[in-house]
């Protein structure tokens, strides 16, 4: 659980070439295995490297997001899979479904 996060954080922050820059990808490049180039302008203000963000996730998730995006999303949505699409990777915290009980005074896990 915890560990499985912490590796997938570590990969993204090393990708995004650390202060916090976020590594993205274009959608398409995810959907094609391919390292992302260039990306479109991003709401993340701290700042975004284009790179190959199918790498940070272990096999199984990334052939569930593709399949999810091509057979689902793109179905729903025409038009979603497309080259102004950015996934920005990695988000752990707040969407994680594991809660880690902290010290009420120290705040230490």
């Amino acid at each position: 659980g915890i560990e499985f996060q912490k590796s997938m954080e570590r990969r993204a922050a090393e990708m995004g070439g650390g202060n916090f820059t976020v590594p993205v990808q274009r959608l398409t490049d995810f959907i094609d295995g391919v390292a992302s180039t260039s990306a479109p302008p991003s709401s993340y203000r701290i700042g975004v490297k284009p790179s190959a963000c199918h790498e940070i996730y272990p096999d199984s998730i990334v052939a569930s997001i593709r399949d999810a995006v091509v057979n689902q999303f793109e179905r729903q949505m025409p038009g979603y899979l497309c080259e102004e699409a950015l996934l920005h990777g990695v988000e752990t915290r707040t969407s994680s479904p594991v809660r880690v009980c902290r010290d009420s005074e120290t705040l230490q896990a």
